[in-house]
């Protein structure tokens, strides 16, 4: 399918403004995109849309967070986490959920500590605000892509019960049954 073309159209102009690349590679030697600051360039691995639209926000969360004075080998998983959770947090906004491979993602960087997904939060919230307003998305604009607009609200409630019990269960098997408010 298309959803997610939009992202990562608006994303190459957005990028382009700042003087940064943006190229679709079929090979990265295993990662699924780079964020680059020394070259100021973002490779996104040529993959389904979908997934080219969630590496795509995750790259630029790198772009804002995670610049030249930023020590990536040092703060590695925390940077790993922030990305990744905001690109879920940004593609939620717009309908799409990503949460299959998300919550897999920030589990294993965060090695189960819920600490370092909350120490980042603010972090988290404030990039996924700046990257809606960057490329000028709108709440929702993806989801009549594959929602019937008279059960938008029915199916999102039930996406969102249950994408928490899976995270829920999950954080539960990792022992920290206390971040999803049990």
């Amino acid at each position: 399918g298309l959803e997610g073309q939009e992202i990562i159209d608006k994303a190459k102009i957005y990028l382009k403004k700042k003087n940064w690349s943006y190229d679709i590679e079929s090979d990265l030697g295993g990662p699924n995109g780079l964020c680059n600051p020394m070259s100021k360039e973002i490779k996104i691995k040529n993959a389904d849309v979908k997934q080219m639209a969630k590496t795509t926000i995750h790259e630029l969360s790198h772009f804002h967070l995670h610049g030249l004075e930023y020590n990536y080998q040092e703060c590695r998983g925390i940077a790993e986490v922030q990305a990744e959770s905001v690109a879920y947090t940004v593609l939620k906004f717009l309908g799409l959920d990503s949460s299959d491979y998300s919550i897999r993602y920030i589990i294993g960087w965060s090695q189960g500590d819920s600490k370092r997904f909350k120490e980042s939060l603010k972090e988290i919230v404030e990039t996924s605000q700046q990257i809606i307003k960057d490329l000028e998305l709108t709440e929702g604009e993806l989801k009549n892509v594959w929602f019937d607009k008279s059960n938008i609200k029915k199916t999102k409630q039930k996406t969102r019960l249950k994408i928490s019990h899976n995270a829920k269960k999950k954080w539960e098997s990792l022992g920290s049954p206390k971040f999803f408010g049990s």
